[in-house]
């Protein structure tokens, strides 16, 4: 469980770039013509990282239905996870356990941070 939490904290802004890219939907117009030649110009939302392909329309949409869960259980629920464990061991739950293995596994997240300045720990995720 260690090393995913560390893999999680790696990847975390690189997938949710990807995530976002994956999402973000730009009108066409005029000048979009020789990049999407295939597309009418009446306000057709196009993939912005790939002009050719229609926002939610053929091999996009399911893609994006997958880019949406990853969204909300990764790149929204993985801080909110991290933050429960901190406030956990802030409120001395894991610190009461039977056996030291909770420290171990989560201990990434707190370990060498004193307990005013946990806070640092949720700037890798807004950077």
């Amino acid at each position: 469980m260690h090393s995913l939490l560390i893999l999680g904290h790696i990847v975390y802004l690189q997938l949710c770039l990807r995530v976002m890219q994956g999402l973000h939907c730009i009108e066409s117009n005029g000048m979009l013509a020789t990049a999407a030649a295939s597309h009418e110009f009446t306000g057709q939302q196009l993939l912005d990282i790939e002009l050719s392909q229609g926002c939610y329309e053929g091999g996009h949409l399911g893609i994006a239905i997958m880019l949406w869960f990853i969204l909300f259980v990764y790149c929204l629920g993985f801080p909110f996870w991290c933050l429960y464990l901190v406030n956990r061991k802030i409120k001395g739950k894991l610190a009461r356990d039977k056996v030291n293995k909770r420290f171990s596994q989560y201990g990434y997240l707190f370990r060498d941070v004193k307990e005013k300045y946990i806070w640092f720990r949720c700037i890798g995720f807004i950077v």
